[in-house]
């Protein structure tokens, strides 16, 4: 079994040294969310240096636990163990579908880059 979700919005931002990469239902009225986030540079500690990963609210939040990553034009297929995946309310393996732009798709590309730097390569397909 998969868990599929559908977003109309992606983005991403750099604040206060962690880079926040999203897939929302709407860019200003989000009523459904997934995020990633992850420290750059030397901040990180414990934890910390572990991708974050959060659905909908901080309560289904969880550090690790992203196994792996595969993205294309208009889908990612995200990999999650079962602990976190337990913790953010899906199945294991994850089919995000998303709409964005050519810029915001490479804005995404880049961040998920970034994101998973010296954890695990995302695969662009």
């Amino acid at each position: 079994m998969a868990t599929t979700l559908k977003y109309n919005f992606v983005a991403s931002d750099e604040e206060n040294g962690v880079l926040t990469v999203g897939f929302a239902d709407d860019q200003f009225n989000t009523q459904e969310y997934l995020m990633i986030q992850n420290w750059l540079g030397a901040e990180a500690e414990g934890e910390d240096d572990e991708i974050y990963i959060e659905r909908n609210d901080q309560s289904q939040g969880a550090y690790g636990g992203v196994e792996r990553l595969v993205l294309s034009r208009d889908h990612a297929l995200l990999l999650l163990s079962p602990e976190t995946a337990e913790v953010i309310d899906t199945e294991q393996e994850v089919n995000i579908f998303f709409s964005a732009t050519d810029e915001q798709f490479q804005q995404l590309k880049a961040g998920l880059a970034v994101v998973f730097a010296g954890k695990l390569s995302p695969v662009c397909t």
